[in-house]
């Protein structure tokens, strides 16, 4: 059993300025999204073509959060990755999210984000209305956070507001 949830927002700055963030930044979702008190790039492996990582470890609310590429395309300003939590709901199997970058003129862009989600039979299918509102709310504000980020080169008020409440455990 699985559950989408998708995301398809207008940006006010070039493309490349969105996937420098996304994509070449891979490693920096920390400075920007408020759900992220701290991140850092995976390298063991093979990267894609384009990719200085090969996934990435960020610190939530929730604890350590393991992403992992499983597409990287800077020609398509595409990227997908794979993420495991130890502190996850044990109905959750899977993470995946993907991120699009379209440019629509010189000046702006379109953002598509699309989480799936894939949940243990029976407990997941109980709880998917309530999960699928949270991830709803988490993914579109980052999203948001992103643009914001962008737009203005300023964290989002959020990630300021979120800053003060989330401590990294390296810290």
């Amino acid at each position: 059993m699985q559950f989408n949830v998708k995301h398809n927002l207008k940006a006010k700055v070039p493309a490349e300025k969105i996937w420098e963030l996304i994509g070449q930044q891979f490693d920096s979702v920390g400075h920007w999204a408020s759900g992220v008190s701290h991140s850092t790039g995976k390298k063991g492996g093979i990267p894609f073509e384009g990719s200085d990582f090969t996934g990435r470890t960020c610190e939530t609310v929730i604890g350590a959060v393991d992403e992992t590429i499983t597409s990287f395309d800077n020609k398509t300003m595409n990227v997908s990755y794979r993420a495991t939590a130890s502190a996850m709901p044990f109905f959750v199997k899977h993470l995946h999210n993907r991120w699009n970058i379209d440019p629509v003129n010189d000046t702006s862009c379109q953002i598509f984000m699309h989480l799936t989600v894939e949940l243990m039979p029976v407990i997941g299918h109980l709880m998917t209305p309530l999960m699928k509102i949270q991830m709803n709310k988490l993914t579109r504000e980052s999203v948001e956070e992103l643009i914001y980020f962008a737009e203005t080169g300023l964290q989002h008020q959020r990630k300021l507001t979120a800053g003060r409440k989330l401590k990294p455990s390296h810290a």
